[in-house]
């Protein structure tokens, strides 16, 4: 058999796929989008918590597509990079590390079209060698953009941009961050959104100086705005980590020797700017399951014996209930195996004792 035997197109149960609409959360999506919306005099951070495989990312998936779709107010005057912090870097390279990937995000092509927007730079604000990297790459000089990304640039290259050295160092590239701030700020972006996914391999992988240096970072770039708001764009950090790596830091921010943890905390304001995403109870489960099924049909084939079939309801969605407690990934993942299991087996229909039968092999 195939999934068009079952009305169905094939991988309706593909987890990856961030186009529909949301099920359930909808408090917490009024939370983050008020969040969003709220005019702030400063930079800010917003907690997104949860297990892994329980919608962060998908979150994450929303609120990008939300600001293309301009239904965020100021989408218009935002710009929205997607990030992980994933590295090995010692604590002194930190900032380097941070700087660079975020200039790797928002790609070259991005980049390009910034610069093009470009008038004369005030001296009098922006460093003369920030302003030689974005006249070189106005000028398509695809060396300029490679040396925000931290790649060095041989002799002739340093040469032809007007510069004397790479970026090497955390302090040089937070510099140069703060002129890209207000960089974006002249060209009329008043925000950006930088979404960190994936925070807990920072807590779990870093060591706790090197927690301390990355919050010190975020910490510092909050103050800069403070110090320098009328020509800079405002950083809002949205970051998105599990419940132990949220109960990790604040075990420690608790004991208050914390080093960078503690300043961190002071700026977030977790009581009010934090979100965390649950687990689907039964019927949510349900309610996505069929959400997909009912996407997912083939409008030219005959109409299905029910809105579920050939999922039987309700003993198939309860077994995968039982079987992935609620997590979302986890569901659409049994799902999609028993799918392919039963397009294998010839199965009429996915009834409870099949369903039980197959995911017994995982």
């Amino acid at each position: 058999m195939t999934s068009e035997d079952y009305n169905l197109k094939h991988s309706l149960f593909d987890d990856l796929a961030y186009e529909y609409p949301m099920i359930a959360r909808k408090e917490e999506w009024k939370t983050v989008s008020d969040f969003i919306n709220k005019q702030s005099l400063g930079s800010r951070t917003f907690l997104i918590v949860g297990d892994y495989g329980c919608g962060k990312t998908f979150f994450f998936a929303k609120i990008i597509d939300n600001f293309r779709k301009g239904k965020f107010r100021d989408s218009d005057k935002s710009d929205v990079i997607s990030m992980r912090l994933i590295e090995g870097e010692p604590e002194s390279k930190i900032g380097l590390s941070f700087v660079t990937r975020v200039f790797k995000k928002i790609g070259y092509s991005k980049m390009s079209r910034y610069a093009s927007k470009t008038t004369k730079l005030d001296e009098r604000i922006f460093d003369s060698n920030f302003q030689k990297i974005i006249t070189g790459i106005k000028e398509g000089k695809r060396h300029a953009f490679d040396w925000l990304m931290g790649i060095s640039l041989s002799g002739p290259e340093k040469t032809d941009l007007g510069i004397s050295k790479n970026l090497t160092t955390s302090r040089d590239a937070l510099h140069v961050f703060f002129n890209f701030l207000k960089f974006l700020k002249h060209i009329g972006i008043e925000n950006v959104y930088l979404l960190i996914d994936e925070f807990e391999y920072v807590v779990t992988a870093y060591n706790q100086k090197q927690v301390d240096a990355t919050l010190y970072l975020f910490k510092d770039i909050y103050d800069k705005y403070g110090e320098e708001k009328e020509t800079m764009a405002k950083t809002i950090f949205i970051i998105a980590m599990t419940p132990a790596s949220w109960d990790f830091l604040t075990k420690i921010e608790e004991r208050r020797g914390g080093g960078g943890i503690v300043p961190w905390f002071e700026r977030v304001n977790p009581k009010i700017n934090k979100i965390q995403l649950m687990p689907f109870s039964e019927s949510e489960t349900e309610e996505l399951l069929l959400q997909r099924i009912k996407e997912n049909r083939i409008k030219h084939k005959p109409k299905a014996p029910s809105e579920s079939w050939p999922f039987v309801h309700p003993e198939f969605f309860k077994v995968i209930y039982n079987k992935s407690k609620g997590i979302p990934r986890k569901t659409l993942k049994y799902c999609d195996y028993v799918f392919d299991c039963g397009i294998d087996d010839n199965v009429e229909e996915f009834d409870g004792a099949y369903t039980e039968k197959i995911l017994q092999r995982i």
